[in-house]
């Protein structure tokens, strides 16, 4: 068994009375971040996979590597923005209710032709015109149309 006189001897910051600090629980986003960093460190490191050899793995080029890095990033950041972006509490601007905004009032300028004598007296011909046509009766009983007629010959 330890003696704690030991225990400090050995490491004087643990002690028996301090309990051993309990890491935090990893959230989702990041055990998905830890194992994307741990994938991209075993390929960028060059380790073979598990059935590959040395000559195969030296065949491919550093540009289709690094094309597939670029999708992967963007793959990556679309799924995070897709599933994690959202809870964030982002509003949708579409959801809103409109705002009522106060609209100043705005004093009415009339035309410089209201008060013009000439566009006066054009208003009130029109107005006249315009009470005889609708008093004036459109139908009249006397007036018939005359009988046509329709009988034709055309002889060679």
């Amino acid at each position: 068994m330890v003696d704690e006189k030991n225990i400090e001897a050995i490491n004087p910051s643990v002690t028996p009375e301090t309990e051993p600090e309990v890491a935090p629980e990893l959230t989702p986003r990041d055990k998905f971040f830890a194992r994307i960093s741990r994938i991209l460190r075993n390929a960028l490191a060059g380790k073979p996979k598990a059935g590959e050899s040395v000559e195969a793995r030296s065949s491919k080029s550093p540009l289709k590597i690094g094309v597939f890095l670029i999708l992967l990033i963007i793959i990556g950041l679309g799924v995070y923005a897709k599933f994690f972006m959202e809870k964030a509490g982002v509003e949708d601007i579409s959801t809103l209710p409109p705002t009522p905004t106060y609209s100043p009032y705005q004093k009415y300028k009339p035309s410089i032709y209201a008060d013009d004598p000439v566009v006066l007296k054009l208003e009130e011909d029109f107005n006249v015109l315009e009470a005889e046509m609708l008093t004036t009766p459109l139908t009249e009983g006397t007036l018939t149309l005359p009988v046509l007629d329709f009988e034709i010959n055309f002889n060679k």
